[in-house]
């Protein structure tokens, strides 16, 4: 994946995601169960990569 662009998924609940030290800052924060709601956010030309704990 050397070099390959891809979308990072933040997808930590709201309360892991504030107690974490770790921030990605270019990656699109969903909480899971939003999902769905969200997939118009999540660009569908590159590999996507989702984050969670």
């Amino acid at each position: 994946m050397a070099g390959e662009d891809f979308t990072v998924i933040d997808t930590r609940n709201p309360t892991a995601w504030a107690e974490s030290d770790t921030m990605l800052p270019e990656a699109i924060r969903v909480p899971l169960d939003k999902l769905e709601d969200n997939l118009p956010r999540i660009p569908k030309n590159k590999p996507v990569v989702a984050y969670c704990t």
